[in-house]
């Protein structure tokens, strides 16, 4: 009976949390987390286990879509290279810590910890809405080196909640790349 609901839940999950990703602009990390979750719960797979299966499965099917996505914004020249060299390191520090934390903490408290951030961003973009006066004069040589180190910063941040959550680091990312006033292209191809 598994295999049947295999069939079509899942490649269903893939398309709604891609549409959703695609016109609101957010990971599919947000809609997959949960529904697998869900799902997980439902086919009674082990309980104290479930988010990080979810989370894990979510990074998984991120690799491929975000490689996709990567080659796309390289060819349309929105990757800075020199952006990417500050924030890899702590992107990678940041998620080695996430996951590493994710495999010792119970799924009942990874759960509500999922919900908190969810709603903080929510609430972070709500808040500062898509209205920025500075969003004019965003270029994407504006200030690079004076916030390099905050690049890194900002990678562990990201890479922390992505390895934790099984969430992308787009929307987490973005925000705080546009509040530095990087352009959206860049802000883009770098998130």
């Amino acid at each position: 009976m598994l295999e049947v609901h295999l069939f079509w839940i899942l490649p269903l999950l893939g398309f709604v949390a891609g549409v959703i990703a695609g016109v609101m602009g957010v990971g599919g990390g947000i809609v997959v987390v949960p529904a697998l979750s869900f799902l997980f719960t439902q086919w009674n797979f082990p309980r104290q286990a479930i988010m990080q299966i979810a989370a894990s499965t979510s990074l998984a099917v991120m690799v491929v879509t975000s490689s996709s996505s990567v080659w796309a914004h390289i060819r349309m020249r929105h990757v800075v290279f020199r952006h990417c060299l500050f924030m890899i390191p702590g992107v990678l520090l940041g998620s080695y810590c996430g996951t590493s934390l994710a495999l010792v903490l119970p799924s009942r408290w990874l759960e509500p910890i999922f919900a908190s951030v969810v709603l903080i961003l929510a609430c972070w973009v709500w808040y500062r809405g898509g209205n920025d006066p500075r969003a004019a004069d965003r270029s994407e040589d504006k200030g690079v080196e004076s916030f390099g180190w905050l690049l890194t910063f900002i990678g562990i941040v990201v890479g922390f909640f992505s390895g934790l959550l099984g969430i992308g680091g787009g929307m987490i990312l973005m925000p705080l790349l546009l509040g530095m006033c990087m352009a959206v292209p860049q802000a883009v191809g770098l998130s």
